[in-house]
């Protein structure tokens, strides 16, 4: 692991002495385990902080990923009544100030909150990278505070989207096979057996008479209960 000190005087090896610098990766490496060392081209490592850009992609690249994942958390447990309610979040707060008895999703939003902060912080970064000047890293602080800010925020997201998310959330077995039952969405799983055509003809009269997919094709002697729920995967 290369580390790129910015446009310091033990960055650039011209005004700090040799004891300095081996002094300063002995401590880094003490602290972080990990085996520092100096880049090969000190004087290119001062104008170029790419490589703290990369990291800060790979964290945006995550929350890419769990915000992600934390709205479909907020899709799932909406409701319970008037939206899915297939996942049920355990409670953060006493309610919505607006709607009484609605408990909102604070901890997924928290982390939609945080990929946006991480993603400004994220474009700040390679802003400031690409405002070095010939071997001058002008903008590093900028760069520094963003990387050092990121990488604090992250860790505490991280822990806390599993803490006092994932780790709580339950799986409400009933309402997701009630969804189940009252869509068409399964009738892709019945195209091997059936065909396309039957099938289709299926869901538009399912749709048209208000009824499951299942009573029909039932009705239909399509097939029977034990085929149809082999199929859907009950």
């Amino acid at each position: 692991h290369e580390v790129n000190l910015g446009g310091t005087a033990v960055g650039n090896g011209i005004s700090a002495s040799r004891t300095y610098q081996e002094a300063v990766y002995e401590h880094l490496n003490a602290l972080t385990g990990l085996d520092v060392r100096p880049a090969a081209n000190l004087m290119s490592q001062t104008s170029s902080q790419t490589d703290f850009v990369h990291l800060s992609m790979l964290i945006k690249l995550l929350f890419i990923d769990l915000s992600k994942i934390a709205t479909d958390l907020r899709v799932l447990s909406s409701g319970p009544r008037g939206g899915l309610g297939e996942v049920t979040l355990e409670a953060r707060q006493p309610g919505s100030s607006i709607m009484p008895g609605k408990i909102n999703p604070v901890i997924p939003e928290y982390i939609n909150q945080v990929y946006y902060d991480l993603s400004g912080k994220n474009l700040t970064m390679e802003h400031a990278a690409e405002g070095a000047i010939l071997e001058l890293g002008i903008m590093f602080p900028v760069l520094a505070d963003s990387i050092i800010s990121s990488v604090k925020i992250a860790t505490d997201a991280v822990r806390k989207f599993k803490e006092a998310c994932i780790d709580t959330l339950t799986f409400n077995e009933d309402r997701c096979r009630e969804n189940l039952e009252q869509s068409t969405a399964y009738a892709t799983l019945l195209v091997p057996k059936l065909g396309y055509d039957k099938v289709s003809v299926c869901v538009k009269k399912a749709v048209k008479d208000g009824r499951t997919l299942r009573e029909v094709v039932l009705e239909e002697h399509l097939m029977d209960e034990q085929e149809f729920d082999a199929l859907t995967r009950w």
